[in-house]
């Protein structure tokens, strides 16, 4: 379940129902001219919904994904 997209209560519903959180972590990086910036970042977090769901659905364990927090950019060699 993608915590932003819920409202606070439904929010509180999840935490009272023993939901677990889980922050995906990524990296704001060059890629080359074939990828944005933000690929890394983006791919962790929708990695970790589709892991939530999948672990909703086939053990019923509830995870709130956090919004991904991107970190450790690497210098720009060529920009």
């Amino acid at each position: 379940m993608e915590f932003c997209s819920l409202t606070w209560p439904e929010i509180r519903e999840s935490i009272d129902r023993g939901a677990l959180a889980v922050l995906p972590t990524g990296c704001t990086e060059q890629q080359g001219p074939h990828l944005a910036v933000e690929w890394d970042t983006w791919s962790a977090e929708t990695l970790c919904v589709s892991a939530a769901e999948r672990a909703l659905a086939q053990h019923g364990v509830e995870a709130l994904v956090l919004p991904a927090m991107p970190f450790g950019p690497t210098p720009a060699a060529s920009l």
